[in-house]
């Protein structure tokens, strides 16, 4: 009789564990807008550090939209980038500053602090909870 009760207790705790365990590895498809001072970015990218030390990104366009698939729900860190795509790919060329002529700023774009990409100088966290999960970011 006792032995009946013991493999019960143990089948529960089983039981309880792996539900446990599954719960631990919930993902969500994360979406949101990214702004600076109110402002809609762009262009650029948004990577989230979630709690298993992987970046998961996605693109920032229009109005500031951005989509990233898959990400561990928990406490994520956040990464924003916006270089200006008016200077990619383009040589400087003496006397023409860092990016060489030509690299007009697109219509919209604005440049943001650098330290929202650095992952030892950024601020910003977030939660990733539920799926889908709204993630809005507004830098300061």
């Amino acid at each position: 009789m006792t032995t009946g009760f013991a493999r019960g207790a143990v089948a529960t705790i089983a039981a309880a564990t792996l539900v446990t365990l599954a719960g631990c590895s919930s993902k969500a498809n994360v979406s949101g807008k990214v702004t600076y001072g109110g402002k809609a970015l762009t262009s650029g990218a948004v990577s989230l550090i979630a709690r298993d030390n992987i970046q998961y990104s996605g693109t920032i366009g229009a109005g500031g939209s951005f989509s990233i698939p898959n990400v561990p729900t928990g406490a994520v860190k956040i990464l924003v980038s916006s270089p200006n795509p008016g200077s990619r790919g383009q040589i400087p060329s003496a006397g023409e500053g860092d990016f060489g002529g030509g690299g007009d700023s697109p219509a919209g774009w604005f440049p943001i602090p650098d330290k929202y990409a650095d992952l030892t100088k950024t601020d910003l966290t977030g939660e990733v909870g539920g799926n889908p999960a709204v993630l809005n970011i507004d830098l300061k």
